[in-house]
């Protein structure tokens, strides 16, 4: 995938492949992927609002425009309970490099 016309590479810890690093981690990446071609930002709060839903909101910089968004909430769905994650975005000079972990492993 590009994002901002360079590639994007996913990577994830050893935790967070532990965990969801199977079906269900393949499910989160996709949305991912769906969420940062309409909102390129550094940061990714995948979290439950409530104890039948996950949701993602944005926590971070944009990428072009440098404009900090800590609250809008981008994805809503129905689900069973999951850990709160991350995905950070990292800007290298030819790429980018998304890290799905958990806030303590940050």
């Amino acid at each position: 995938m590009n994002l901002l016309g360079k590639p994007l590479e996913i990577v994830a810890t050893a935790g967070w492949n532990q965990l969801y690093g199977g079906l269900e981690g393949s499910l989160y990446i996709k949305t991912a992927y769906e969420i940062l071609q309409k909102y390129p930002y550094d940061m990714l709060i995948f979290e439950m609002p409530d104890k039948n839903h996950y949701q993602v909101r944005l926590a971070g910089y944009h990428l072009k425009t440098e404009d900090l968004n800590e609250a809008l909430v981008v994805f809503k769905t129905e689900s069973l309970e999951i850990k709160k994650f991350w995905l950070k975005i990292d800007a290298d000079e030819d790429h980018y490099i998304g890290t799905f972990l958990f806030p303590e492993e940050y």
